[in-house]
């Protein structure tokens, strides 16, 4: 007999690797570190300069996607504000922010309406969305970053990247809360179930069942918010057939 208490790991959670970096697909995955590779003729990364804070872009050697950052220049720390809109600060402690011009540089101290972006996720990539509603680009002639794109094409997708052992660890906690969620929601909902398999028998022996009572949803729901005792009362009172009420 197979054991009841053994938990089986979903395919999609413990296949992940346990270290390295790997593809962001959610938007959990662009909280805390991550990297940015520009896609082009070769892949590279994007570089922040310690002085000054401008950004560059790296080329990487191989024909593959980069497997990790080559520094801790090319390591942004994405930081959720409200849904889908993130902060990325780099490694030396500054944010990546645009201006009205679309320049783009890595130099502010703090988040203000210029350092916020907009996650687009998609197949194809990952696009950035400034309060100016024009989107992060990479010009390949001038081998360089801008904010002025108005739509979404190849040069304004990127690939990003997430640490293997953060997001493993994220789903873990999330299956393992939703798993002892629902083993609770079970045993109390089966609870409750039997507490009133047990009132209707109490009923029947006194008289007539009425039908229109609480059913185990109205119990469950008054368990919720501690009403229980109140409301098997009210029952019982309802039916007319507990002479101690």
């Amino acid at each position: 007999k197979e054991d009841e208490n053994v938990v089986i790991i979903p395919k999609e959670i413990s296949s992940l690797p346990d270290e390295g970096w790997i593809k962001a697909t959610e938007p959990e995955d662009f909280l805390g570190p991550i990297m940015f590779i520009v896609l082009g003729d070769k892949f590279s990364l994007l570089k922040v300069n310690e002085e000054g804070g401008n950004l560059m872009v790296e080329e990487c050697e191989g024909e593959g996607l980069p497997e990790e950052p080559l520094s801790s220049s090319n390591v942004l720390i994405g930081q959720n504000l409200i849904p889908q809109v993130y902060s990325f600060k780099s490694a030396f402690g500054k944010y990546l922010t645009t201006d009205t011009l679309g320049q783009v540089s890595c130099n502010k101290d703090a988040v203000n309406p210029l350092a916020e972006w907009t996650l687009i996720i998609k197949a194809e990539g990952v696009s950035l969305q400034s309060v100016t509603e024009k989107f992060l680009s990479f010009d390949p002639k001038s081998g360089r970053l801008r904010c002025d794109s108005e739509t979404i094409g190849f040069n304004e997708r990127f690939i990003v990247k997430c640490q293997a052992e953060r997001k493993k660890k994220r789903l873990l906690e999330k299956f393992e809360a939703e798993r002892r969620s629902n083993l609770k929601m079970g045993t109390s909902q089966k609870e409750l179930e039997t507490l009133e398999e047990i009132e209707a028998k109490k009923m029947q022996s006194r008289g007539r069942l009425d039908k229109t009572l609480n059913s185990s949803n109205d119990l469950k729901r008054a368990a919720e918010e501690g009403n229980l005792r109140e409301t098997l009362l009210e029952r019982r009172i309802k039916s007319k057939h507990d002479p101690f009420c």
